[in-house]
């Protein structure tokens, strides 16, 4: 409902919306894509993104209830674009951690990935590798600076031109911040003095 509510605003106020779904180990993730389906995903302009970071221990828990979650949505709506945002230690424990074969893995490569990594550079993650697409740097940004209510931000970095990102997120609001970078709320920079970007 409240999902629904801050859509609604969203796209009166003129503002370009994502969705992100934390995916939950103690619910089957097919049950989970059949209750996000609910929602007019392919209206998203700045994609569908699945959060994979919980680490209750249970029967739904790992990289195939992943692919259940995914494949659910992909039944559906065969042209949904979707990314996959999670962090570095994490996917590894999850998938090489616990015996993943190549091809499975591979099949994860599909999907545009926006990694959690707070340090000086992404780590290599496979089977992306290098081959981020987002990258969040820190959670840490002051709310403030950034006209927010909240004290602290997510900090992503995406990778490519200004170009590629208008193109990537369909032409979405970009807006001029103090830092003198290119935003895209919630806090995206697009800079070439990024070594990634170029």
């Amino acid at each position: 409902r409240v999902v629904k509510i801050s859509w609604e605003h969203a796209k009166a106020a003129g503002l370009p919306v994502g969705l992100y779904w934390y995916l939950d180990n103690t619910v089957d993730p097919k049950l989970q894509a059949k209750k996000f389906l609910e929602l007019d995903l392919m209206k998203a302009e700045l994609g569908v993104w699945v959060d994979l970071e919980h680490r209750a221990n249970s029967r739904f828990m790992g990289w195939k209830n992943w692919y259940n979650f995914i494949v659910a949505l992909q039944e559906k709506l065969p042209t949904l674009r979707i990314g996959i945002y999670t962090g570095h230690y994490y996917w590894i424990e999850f998938t090489k951690g616990s015996g993943i074969s190549l091809p499975s893995l591979g099949y994860f490569k599909q999907f545009p990935l926006w990694i959690a990594a707070y340090g000086q550079t992404p780590l290599y993650t496979e089977p992306w590798g290098d081959d981020w697409t987002i990258w969040q740097f820190t959670d840490f940004l002051d709310g403030e600076s950034y006209g927010a209510e909240s004290k602290e931000l997510d900090g992503n970095y995406f990778r490519g031109t200004l170009d590629e990102y208008k193109s990537y997120f369909k032409n979405s609001l970009l807006i001029e911040s103090s830092m003198n970078l290119s935003i895209l709320l919630p806090i995206i920079f697009v800079s070439d003095s990024f070594v990634s970007t170029t």
